[in-house]
């Protein structure tokens, strides 16, 4: 049920389709908080361990390590340009 007049550049949104399918559906939506749906792709906040990293790059076990070296409230952000996360947090 892909629409697929609905692209921008080169990539296929399917986000229209999947929103009209969910609504003609029976199913219930539940919203995952950001340790369960962590988009390391853009600057965020995340308060525990994060479980599920959403995003591309060459190192994940890195990523993961990184953003997980401290476990209670931290912001982070990856440098573009180096592909670096880095990870800020109160002491």
């Amino acid at each position: 049920m892909i629409n697929k007049e609905i692209t921008l550049g080169k990539h296929l949104h399917d986000q229209p389709s999947f929103r009209e399918a969910l609504y003609h559906s029976n199913l219930r939506v539940a919203t995952l908080i950001p340790e369960y749906n962590c988009r390391f792709v853009m600057a965020g906040y995340v308060d525990r361990e994060v479980k599920i990293l959403h995003g591309r790059h060459t190192n994940l076990p890195a990523i993961a390590k990184r953003i997980n070296s401290y476990k209670k409230q931290r912001i982070f952000k990856i440098d573009e340009s180096t592909k670096n996360l880095y990870v800020w947090w109160r002491t």
